[in-house]
């Protein structure tokens, strides 16, 4: 596993000589555990947030959640203890930080009227307490830099990769709705598998993100598409009936069958999406996300090029970037390409689901073919 960074640890030992516990919690701890690189490091404590505010000068709280927010600068940023300045980098004050931690008190929640936010925060007295209340398992560690406190097996679910709630997980979905969403992400990001108690409680929350707001979905949809494994966090929301209520159109392509012997398709049209996204050679999740759309034309029955406008009206009502329309009106086009990216996603097409032998069957053979004959005017 990743050590603790300088500045983490120096947050903490702020805090402990002062008279308080800290650690860190959250996904930088689950991160450090996996040695993964990390940003935007979470702490703990039962210092209130006035205490903390004290002890930090470059901090700020402006919400009612106890989270105060500390400025993290290139090279240089305060902290000051018992009227001590103590100097944890060097740099000119007055600059743009570069990151923010954020400090929140033990706390304890009551009532989600909104399905979001907890109605009632009260000062919590353990850091056990406090850990109680998170999401995942695999979230819900506390380290100080030499010590765990792991209540719920966290460590052991990442050395399973198995993304598990704290507590019931029908309970968890019920305080937060965005989790039903957040899980999967979670699972495409580290390449986890949600455990089946936690699955089931998600098919049967999945009307719950009604109360999510349309751009915190579309937020977790593309950090899903941007993941190491984004074919596999499509298939999980389908699994979960996730898909059905934010991509209908896509979720009933499953159910239109393509393949027959004069075709090269060997994929009903939603697993030949997937297949695509799954062989997308671009990283960029606009690209992505135009790749897994590319066909969704063809819900309607239209196995002939009709189908792209279907698709372009389609993505119009999904409220889709313009770059994914582009793509989708293009990826039918003969060459030249005009982009890389309608390139991109006619690659993708071309290999996913074609029958072995009838194309280049990986994206890097088929790339350099196509450059090959000049068949792209910008790559």
């Amino acid at each position: 596993m990743k050590p603790m960074p300088e500045k983490p640890k120096k947050i903490i030992q702020t805090l402990k000589e002062a008279g308080y516990e800290a650690y860190a919690v959250g996904g930088s701890v689950r991160d450090s555990i996996m040695n993964r690189q990390t940003h935007g490091w979470d702490f703990a404590t039962d210092a209130t947030p006035e205490q903390v505010m004290k002890l930090f000068p470059d901090s700020f709280y402006d919400n009612t959640f106890g989270t105060v927010g500390i400025k993290i600068f290139e090279d240089k940023y305060h902290a000051t203890q018992q009227s001590e300045m103590h100097e944890i980098n060097t740099s000119e004050p007055h600059t743009q930080p570069i990151d923010i931690y954020e400090i929140t008190t033990y706390r304890s929640e009551k009532g989600y009227a909104d399905l979001r936010h907890p109605d009632h925060v009260t000062w919590g007295k353990s850091i056990e307490q406090d850990l109680s209340r998170r999401d995942f398992t695999i979230n819900a560690i506390a380290w100080d830099g030499n010590v765990f406190v792991d209540p719920f097996g966290g460590r052991d679910d990442i050395a399973a990769k198995i993304i598990r709630t704290v507590g019931n997980p029908h309970a968890r979905f019920r305080e937060d709705a965005l989790r039903i969403m957040r899980a999967v992400r979670i699972a495409s990001e580290l390449g986890f598998t949600i455990e089946e108690p936690t699955i089931l409680a998600i098919r049967d929350h999945v009307h719950l993100l009604d109360a999510v707001s349309a751009e915190r979905i579309r937020d977790e949809l593309m950090k899903i598409l941007k993941s190491p494994y984004p074919a596999d966090g499509i298939l999980i929301l389908r699994n979960t009936r996730i898909l059905q209520k934010i991509l209908p159109e896509l979720d009933k392509a499953f159910a239109v069958p393509q393949q027959s012997p004069k075709r090269h398709h060997i994929y009903d049209v939603g697993t030949h999406s997937v297949e695509a996204l799954r062989h997308c050679p671009s990283v960029d999740p606009i690209v992505r996300l135009a790749t897994l759309l590319h066909d969704i034309g063809k819900v309607g029955g239209n196995h002939d090029e009709s189908h792209v406008q279907a698709g372009i009206r389609i993505a119009k009502q999904y409220g889709m970037p313009q770059a994914v329309i582009d793509c989708i009106a293009q990826h039918h086009e003969d060459e030249p390409f005009s982009s890389p990216e309608s390139m991109a996603v006619y690659i993708a097409d071309a290999i996913s689901g074609a029958r072995p032998g009838a194309r280049y069957e990986n994206h890097e053979d088929y790339q350099t073919f196509i450059l090959s004959r000049g068949n792209c005017n910008v790559i």
